[in-house]
């Protein structure tokens, strides 16, 4: 008994000894619960403009950026010096982009919707992330997706020689609504640096073509039944205007006649991705094309005038690649949508002598997955030989359209009513007319005046380029003479 009481006792001394050692500590303080478990350190506060641990984005490098800036639709504000933390966090992705001060800096991006008023442009040396989990948010394929504006471009890249990281975006572009318009969901302009990824590119639909005007019959031919004939362009034409790759439409031609319905115009373009250059837009991207537009009807032949021609279906395109090296890129995954229906024809107008013939419908709109638009032909025929184009009579071409005035011009309209170039000028008004010869010579001129003359091969035509300029191409496809 007396050694079960001994041992009892050295026991309970042992254990006080060992729970006094590990409570000890440099404060002298202990714990007062056996079962409290050691809590871990506080990190150090985030310096401004680094990245925390807990912000991550669609699995991308934030190491590389030097600063960054942040950016969420939710609480975010773009008043003040926004963007140097989570909660201090911009609103909109443009704001962020500016708030960049130098290049090295990156912007990340929160999952949310971002509804832009404008194209939103990305900046040279300045990569944007989307998809990114803020402060310990946990998550599989949240996407942070950018909803384009009516009638412009989603996103633009211009200019991007630095290396310039897109990653991780859903971009809708909206439906266009202008006339002939296209729907474009980015546009890349002279952008070796630009590495796009995890991205998808989605264009909404084209808008309905441009309408068109009734002609009146020519008093020099009482009888001209035919119909204007349709436009042989279907994919439409790019021109490079104030900065910008900007998609342009075909008009169904008046080749030649001299008066019929007006021509329809092309029903607007679906186009996801408009590039001349880039550095990397690699095959983890998906592009998707809307509708293509439908095209606009032909106008009604007055007198005896043949009916317009419809216009064109809008194309719907995945990939339009400007440029030769563009169109090596092995971009994406792509998918186009249904090309616009062609627009119905115009009737014929029912003159006193002779009844003509109602406009032809125009094509439906061209499906690609991708398209290279260096492979388009370069020049389009306008005026056949031995055919005459009077005073103040519109011959249309890939997007624009060609008028003999009476004040001695020969003038380049675009297909929107904006001049491109005259030529000639400086003479008293008069009946002038543009003569293509089937000896080959194209004359400008009136009775008592020649404006100019130029020489090409027996069988020449005037033809009409997709960026505005007239040529004399040979039956051999040589080029006699250009301007401008």
């Amino acid at each position: 008994m007396k050694h079960d009481l001994a041992r009892r006792l050295w026991w309970l001394i042992g254990a006080i000894a060992f729970l006094a050692g590990c409570g000890g500590g440099s404060s002298g303080t202990q714990s007062t619960r056996g079962d409290e478990q050691e809590q871990p350190p506080v990190p150090a506060p985030t310096p401004i403009g680094a990245a925390p641990t807990t912000v991550s984005c669609s699995g991308a490098d934030l190491s590389a950026p030097t600063t960054l800036v942040y950016v969420r639709s939710d609480t975010g504000s773009d008043a003040g010096a926004c963007g140097t933390s989570t909660a201090n966090a911009c609103a909109s992705i443009q704001k962020g982009i500016d708030s960049c001060a130098a290049a090295g800096c990156g912007v990340v991006v929160r999952h949310g919707e971002y509804n832009l008023a404008s194209t939103l442009a990305l900046r040279n040396g300045v990569s944007v992330y989307g998809g990114c989990l803020f402060d310990g948010e946990t998550g599989r394929s949240y996407r942070s997706v950018v909803n384009g504006p009516p009638d412009s471009p989603a996103v633009n890249a211009a200019s991007i020689g630095s290396a310039t990281i897109f990653q991780g975006f859903t971009v809708r572009a909206a439906d266009s609504s202008a006339p002939s318009n296209a729907s474009i969901a980015m546009t890349v302009t002279g952008s070796p640096g630009l590495e796009m990824t995890q991205t998808r590119l989605v264009a909404g639909r084209g808008a309905t073509g441009m309408a068109n005007s009734d002609e009146f019959l020519n008093p020099s031919f009482p009888c001209m039944t035919q119909p204007g004939p349709l436009s042989t362009d279907v994919a439409g034409s790019f021109l490079f205007l104030a900065g910008a790759w900007r998609w342009q439409p075909s008009v169904a031609s008046a080749v030649g006649l001299p008066a019929s319905g007006g021509p329809g115009y092309q029903g607007g373009a679906s186009i996801a991705l408009v590039l001349d250059a880039a550095g990397s837009i690699d095959t983890r991207n998906v592009l998707v094309a809307g509708a293509g537009g439908d095209g606009a009807a032909g106008g009604t032949g007055t007198g005896s005038a043949g009916g317009g021609a419809g216009g064109n279906g809008g194309p719907s395109i995945g990939f339009a690649a400007l440029t030769s090296a563009a169109a090596a890129l092995q971009v994406a995954v792509s998918f186009p949508g249904a090309g616009g229906k062609g627009g119905a024809g115009g009737n014929g107008g029912s003159g006193s002598n002779c009844t003509s013939a109602n406009g032809l419908r125009g094509w439906n709109g061209l499906p690609r997955a991708s398209l290279d638009y260096t492979a388009i032909p370069t020049w389009f025929e306008v005026l056949a030989p031995g055919l005459t184009l009077g005073t103040n009579q519109a011959v249309w071409g890939a997007n624009g359209f060609l008028v003999p005035q009476g004040d001695s011009n020969l003038c380049h309209y675009r297909y929107d009513g904006v001049v491109f170039w005259c030529y000639g000028g400086g003479y008293q008004a008069s009946d002038y007319r543009l003569l293509m010869g089937s000896d080959g010579e194209l004359v400008f001129r009136s009775t008592p005046v020649l404006v100019f003359a130029v020489g090409g091969a027996p069988g020449a035509h005037l033809a009409m380029s997709a960026f505005g300029s007239i040529a004399l191409i040979n039956p051999n496809g040589s080029v006699a003479w250009s301007w401008p």
